[in-house]
Order: C-alpha cells, then sequence, then structure tokens
C-alpha cells in the first residue's frame, strides 16, 4: 500500500469534507471570544471576588479543578466530532455516487482498498485527532482568559496552570478516546457499509434494516438481544471502564485506566467486534468495485 497515495487520500477527505476542520474551529472562535469578553466562568470557583477563597484550595484541589476542566473542554470537543464523525461516514462513499466524481477515481491508479481504508482512517483516526487538538487549544484558551479574569480580580492567577495534571489529564482522554474508537469500529463500517450500497438516504438505510431485525425479533421471540447488542456496542465499553464504586471518571488514576482499558483489549468482545468491522469493511470495498455508480 502506497503511503503516499493514502495521505492524498485522506486530504482529500478533508477538502470535501470541511466539516471536520470547521466545526472545531467554530467552536474554538467561540470560546476565543468568551475570553475576549471576559465571559469565561469559573463556577463555583467564583464564590469569593477577592479570590480569598481561591488562595485557600490545596493542591490536591487544584489539580482536581484542572483535571475536570480539561476532561470537560476536550469531551466538549469530542462529542460535536462524533456528530461530525457520524454524518462524514454516512456520506463518505455515497457523496462520490452522488456527484459522479467516483467515475473520476475510479480512473486513477488507485484501489477500492485504499480508498475505503482512507475513509475508515479519516472516520476512526483523523476525525479524533482534531478533536483532541482542538481541545487542547480550547483549553489554553480558557486557561489564559481565566488568568485574565483571576488577576483583574486579586485571585491566583496560576489557578489552571498545572503542566503536569494537564499532560497526565490529557494522555487518559486520548487513550478513552481511541480505545472507544476501536470498540465502536464495527458501527463505524457498518455506516461505511450503508453509505456505499444505499441509492437514496444513507441514514434511512443504516438505521431502518436494525430497527426492522429488532421488531421483527419482539415480534418472534420476545425478546430484545438487538437492541441490547448495538446499546452494548455504543456504551458498553465506558460502562466497563467506569463501573464499580471506585471507578469515579475525576478522581482514577492513570494506572488504573490504563489497566482497565488493556483489560478491554484482551476482551472476547473486543476482538469479535473487530472480526465484524473487518467482514463489514470487505462487505463496502465488494461494493464500491460491483455497485452501480447511478444513484
Amino acid at each position: 500500500m502506497n503511503m503516499t497515495s493514502m495521505t492524498w487520500l485522506i486530504r482529500r477527505e478533508l477538502w470535501e469534507h470541511r466539516a471536520i476542520w470547521m466545526v472545531p474551529t467554530a467552536i474554538l472562535g467561540l470560546l476565543l471570544l468568551a475570553a475576549v469578553t471576559g465571559n469565561i466562568a469559573l463556577g463555583n470557583l467564583e464564590i469569593d471576588v477577592g479570590g480569598g477563597h481561591l488562595q485557600q484550595m490545596t493542591d490536591e484541589q487544584r489539580a482536581t479543578a484542572v483535571a475536570v476542566l480539561v476532561a470537560v473542554i476536550i469531551g466538549l470537543f469530542m462529542a460535536s466530532m462524533a456528530f461530525v464523525g457520524t454524518f462524514y461516514a454516512l456520506d463518505a462513499l455515497y457523496a462520490d455516487r452522488r456527484d459522479r466524481s467516483v467515475l473520476f477515481w475510479k480512473s486513477l491508479p488507485v484501489s477500492d482498498l485504499e480508498t475505503v481504508l482512507a475513509k475508515l482512517l479519516t472516520a476512526a483516526v483523523v476525525i479524533p485527532l482534531h478533536g483532541l487538538a482542538a481541545g487542547v487549544i480550547g483549553y489554553f484558551i480558557v486557561a489564559i482568559g481565566a488568568s485574565v479574569k483571576l488577576a483583574m480580580l486579586g485571585g491566583p492567577v496560576a489557578l489552571l496552570w498545572m503542566p503536569g495534571v494537564m499532560l497526565q489529564t490529557l494522555a487518559m482522554v486520548a487513550g478513552f478516546v481511541f480505545t472507544y474508537v476501536l470498540w465502536v469500529l464495527p458501527v463505524i463500517a457498518w455506516l461505511l457499509l450503508a453509505s456505499a450500497w444505499a441509492p437514496r438516504a444513507p441514514f434511512l438505510w443504516a438505521t431502518l434494516p436494525v430497527f426492522a431485525a429488532a421488531a421483527l425479533e419482539k415480534l418472534a421471540l420476545g425478546t430484545d438481544w438487538v437492541v441490547g447488542l448495538i446499546d452494548y456496542r455504543i456504551s458498553g465499553m465506558p460502562e466497563q471502564i467506569f463501573s464499580g464504586a471506585d471507578a469515579d471518571w475525576a478522581q482514577m488514576a492513570g494506572g488504573e485506566l490504563l489497566s482497565r482499558s488493556l483489560y478491554l483489549f484482551f476482551s472476547p468482545d473486543m476482538w469479535l467486534g473487530w472480526a465484524a468491522a473487518a467482514g463489514l469493511m470487505a462487505a463496502t470495498i465488494w461494493v464500491r468495485r460491483y455497485r452501480e455508480e447511478s444513484i
């Protein structure tokens, strides 16, 4: 596989699907506007305008506040990028047939495998990386704005500047994000398959078969296995990592989160998900190769 071709294919996805970089840029713009206009709020940290309460915070309390703020800001961006990634996957292969550009791309010396793999990497790697990078920039915007505001109020300017805690939290969040991406890989592959197959409205082609299967199962067997499987594949990984009385995400040590994530990597459910994703991606490549080009 030619890495140069793969790089250009991924760049093409960024050119054609501008929401990948426009959405985080827009959110950063709103954060920057809030910082410039002085509307950065510190929540419960602003109990004392003069900063007296903040001065009494222990290092442990400061570390917790910084860790929570980093996680919340990055989580905001990752939630928005999850929506972007979902609609990107649904449109990635459908758009080529909609505007007939697929005829041009198939005339180039680029295989269907490379094309589909580039779209999978964009959805599973490039989009989350954009979210993480924007989240880090967003934290710095908030931290700088909060520091200026605290300086004006006579509070502790360095309140949100703890590099060690920031880096540790970023590593934990990044590990969680990409573990989750690997967990939901079958869902991403299913959306790409729907995008490659759908003659119209790929969202309906991705969701209606699932709803139909769930309804038929309920009528025939009275069970909810299909619904349970979808729910488990979407939310099962966070539930397993943060389950238990000692799994407070704000207090969880990096080593504990790492051990729980590694356990998931070696769990049968993760490997079965990868196998399902591989089968769905093989079907997607086959559909792109032999699908009628007109829609």
